[in-house]
């Protein structure tokens, strides 16, 4: 990183997924390696979850997880799906601390994300990029979120500024003197679109001149687009009792929406696309199958708004244009581009791609550097939106000051669940390690301590005081290890030396490591290197390079750095597929094949510990894809299905991998907590079941009725056709 990019960072904070650049250009990851993160913020319980690390709660706490990028669009097409509770005021109704309906300001949901991304830029000065549609009342929700977050608000600079920053930055050094270079550039969101026409000049010769701008967040924007598909869809493609379940807003109506996105995507790259909603139809899956032209068709209105959009800009323009750049993303729905290249007469392969989806961040860092640079961080009245300094917006002091003390607490309780969170795992590691060694297992004593600080463990879920509760894991944990070392003395001894040995194994080795420590912490560096990798190793040199990364993975684990176990544990699965079973030996395949099962295990505990249920059932199936029996691998998918509510899903896991290992305490518990969920679910449910069950006990009537209506039974005896009747009936 150079000391530049230590200064400030720009934000792109979108409807969906928010970006952040330094001003030379590079992207700042999320803590998962990712280029975006994403733009929510749940609440639930005594937790709080920002960024990437809310991604797993939209399914699973729906009415707590808020979409921000949306959030501070009053209007959105979309509005009416949203699963969380907002108040006539703006505010929004969580379940959080001790409350259930805790109300948080619009501002304080902002704060969060936009500190979390600060922090990963590891800055406290900021950039933020807002699109031209925006009013003073927004542009003041930014203040005060930034305010709020404790940072220090360099610029507020327009979309078709940043992207004009870019532009000079990457491509006006080409133009020749004397040359004009016309250029539109449209930026479709989400929740927003605009379209801005600059002209540009050599940078020595002349600053870019804006000869038209159109923005708006209303009726053109992915999100219109989607809203208009998934109305035409209940009207058309659905049964009346199924379009009336699907209500937006409900768990049905979400799983509809879900399917409009993946149908938006396919039919961009294919003419006819077909989806399966699940669970639509009572507890039946539907299939919906659409063609472009019927997408075409249900998006009429969209579509007609975007192009009476981008005909307006380039009405105002009144002069050729030489380029036409897309962003965003319904830069890449064809049905946008379609019309985009209609309007400007160009062929739909010619538009450009020169600017990229973190090009307004980047020219929002761009410009906040430049301003800093010029005036010591103080920004003159001409250079920003609405002829304002970021200080100048209207902000409320003493909503501010409140904001601040609820962020500080908040953020207080973050820490010390953090904090929770890895005392409970040094805990569950440590009964995992003791349960694994034979010379342990005899132990009854140490054996049922095991079993009762497991029951604690799943007895104890839900976490009233989160210091309290700290401090009693880490009791239980000395207490256990104490406990353990008095029963089995020798063990430990030899454990510790062992420790000790790998230890100087790994001090000798580290002084070679530490010139390529940069590379190893890049995590797009170093999964590069594993791929660029195509030496013809020996197995055994190979698969030590496989144990080294898991070995590392597992002590990365055990002191509680999951993120990083789970990196170790791809880059050892990443050396294990260089290996082809074909060309070893039968006994190395089986070894090799049960590596791989073992990695994709332990990669799916570090997801779950890291509450991405997605990634972590990924991993479970790769494994079940090698042993479809695999005990380990059917327990870890097991819980993922439990955490996400599909509970026969997980007692079928369950019961096969009981099949195989009918003792294991673990297995018991989790079925015995699902089936008292499914217990719980059919008790809910008694009045459909017994509708389904009327329904069963009349299928046979109606089928032998057509039975009969088919086979002449005139010319059957009067023996035969009793014996049809009995048969259909029974």
């Amino acid at each position: 990183m150079s000391e530049e990019g230590t200064l400030l960072v720009g934000l792109d904070v979108g409807g969906s997924t928010s970006a952040i650049s330094l001003p030379n250009g590079d992207i700042v990851r999320n803590e998962l390696g990712g280029h975006t993160s994403s733009s929510l913020c749940s609440y639930l319980n005594q937790e709080r979850f920002i960024g990437e690390a809310a991604v797993a709660q939209v399914s699973t706490n729906a009415s707590g997880t808020i979409l921000i990028g949306e959030l501070m669009y009053e209007e959105s097409a979309l509005k009416s799906h949203r699963r969380f509770q907002e108040k006539e005021n703006g505010n929004v109704v969580v379940n959080y601390g001790d409350n259930e309906n805790f109300e948080l300001d619009k501002a304080s949901v902002l704060a969060a994300l936009v500190k979390k991304l600060a922090k990963l830029g590891k800055t406290s000065k900021v950039s933020f990029a807002v699109p031209t549609c925006w009013d003073d009342s927004q542009l003041s929700l930014v203040a005060t979120a930034v305010q709020v977050a404790k940072l220090e608000l360099i610029a507020i600079p327009k979309y078709e500024e940043c992207l004009c920053a870019v532009y000079v930055l990457k491509h006006t050094p080409s133009i020749s003197l004397g040359e004009r270079r016309v250029v539109a550039m449209i930026d479709i969101g989400r929740c927003q679109t605009t379209c801005s026409i600059v002209a540009f000049s050599n940078p020595e010769e002349k600053e870019p001149e804006t000869l038209a701008t159109v923005s708006t967040h209303q009726g053109v924007s992915v999100a219109a687009l989607d809203a208009a598909l998934f109305d035409w869809l209940k009207q058309t493609k659905l049964s009346n009792h199924v379009a009336e379940a699907a209500a937006p807003g409900t768990k049905k109506g979400a799983r509809l929406l879900s399917s409009v996105q993946a149908l938006r995507k396919l039919l961009s790259t294919m003419k006819e696309a077909s989806v399966v909603c699940e669970n639509l139809d009572e507890d039946n899956d539907v299939s919906i199958t659409l063609t472009r032209t019927e997408f075409t068709s249900a998006t009429e209105s969209v579509l007609f708004a975007l192009r009476s959009l981008l005909e307006n800009c380039k009405n105002k323009c009144q002069c050729p244009i030489d380029a036409v750049e897309v962003l965003g993303g319904g830069g890449r729905v064809t049905l946008f581009r379609s019309v985009i290249a209609e309007v400007f007469d160009v062929p739909e392969d010619a538009l450009g791609a020169k600017l990229d989806d973190a090009s307004i961040a980047h020219g929002a860092a761009l410009i906040a550097l430049s301003l800093a640079q010029k005036n010591n961080a103080e920004i003159p009245d001409n250079e920003t939106i609405t002829d304002k300094s970021p200080s100048s917006f209207s902000v409320d002091e003493t909503r501010v000051k409140a904001l601040i003390a609820l962020e500080d607490e908040m953020s207080e309780r973050d820490n010390l669940m953090a904090l929770v969170k890895g005392e409970r795992n040094r805990l569950e590691s440590l009964i995992l390690e003791l349960r694994r060694p034979e010379e342990l297992s005899s132990h009854s004593q140490l054996m049922n301590a095991l079993d009762e600080h497991e029951d604690w463990l799943w007895e104890n879920k839900e976490i009233a005081d989160p210091k309290d509760f700290c401090q009693r894991l880490v009791e239980k944990r000395t207490k256990l290890e104490e406990f353990a070392k008095e029963l089995c003395p020798d063990y430990f001894a030899n454990l510790e030396a062992e420790r000790a040995k790998t230890e100087a194994e790994i001090e000798a080795s580290a002084a070679q490591a530490e010139k390529h420590q940069d590379d190893e912490d890049d995590d797009e560096r170093r999964e590069d290197k594993i791929n660029a990798d195509t030496r013809k190793l020996k197995f055994s040199d190979r698969m030590r390079l496989v144990n080294k990364n898991k070995d590392e993975a597992t002590e990365l684990f055990k002191d509680g750095n999951i993120l990083h176990a789970a990196k170790r544990y791809k880059d050892a699965l990443g050396h294990a597929i260089k290996l082809d079973p074909d060309s070893i030996q039968p006994d190395e395949a089986q070894q090799l094949l049960k590596m791989k099962i073992d990695l994709n295990v332990n990669l799916s505990l570090c997801w779950t510990k890291l509450n991405n249920l997605e990634q972590s059932l990924r991993a479970c199936e790769a494994a079940l894809k090698l042993d479809d029996s695999h005990p380990k691998a059917l327990f870890r998918r097991a819980f993922v299905y439990e955490q996400t509510k599909r509970f026969e899903e997980a007692r079928t896991d369950l019961k096969r991998a009981l099949s195989l290992v009918p003792e294991d305490k673990a297995l018991n518990q989790l079925l015995k907590r699902v089936d008292a969920q499914i217990t719980r679910q059919k008790k809910t449910g008694k009045k459909d079941v017994g509708k389904s069950v009327c329904i069963l006990n009349l299928t046979p009537s109606f089928f032998s009725i057509i039975f009969l209506y088919i086979l002449d039974v005139s010319q059957l005896s009067s023996l035969s056709k009793i014996r049809i009747f009995i048969f259909l009936f029974l």
